[in-house]
């Protein structure tokens, strides 16, 4: 048996009507269509900020503001197959502009 909730559409039920009658489908359909939708976008955004990479961890550790080292770098670099440098140089400028954010 399909399971079933109910939802309050009292402020968009006109433009779920419209949506339903565009795309030849009943309200009901559609809500489920677009309900559906905004479900699988949601976990994809929950999947991707969970990313586990070495390049999310290398994000992650700049938005924490704790840059990884330079033996990090080096290893991380290996691991994505770029220069070391070029990691060291955007870790340092993204620590420079929050240095600079801090003193504004």
């Amino acid at each position: 048996m399909p399971k079933r909730i109910s939802v309050d559409i009292e402020d968009f039920e006109a433009d779920l009507e419209r949506l339903a009658e565009r795309n030849y489908r009943k309200v009901a359909q559609e809500a489920r269509r677009i309900l559906e939708q905004g479900v699988k976008a949601e976990i994809a955004a929950l999947e991707e900020a969970a990313d586990e990479s070495p390049s999310g961890d290398f994000l992650r550790a700049l938005a924490r503001k704790k840059p990884l080292t330079n033996g990090e770098l080096v290893k991380l670099a290996h691991q994505l197959n770029i220069s070391a440098e070029i990691l060291e140089s955007i870790r340092d400028c993204y620590m420079r502009e929050m240095e600079n954010a801090k003193k504004a």
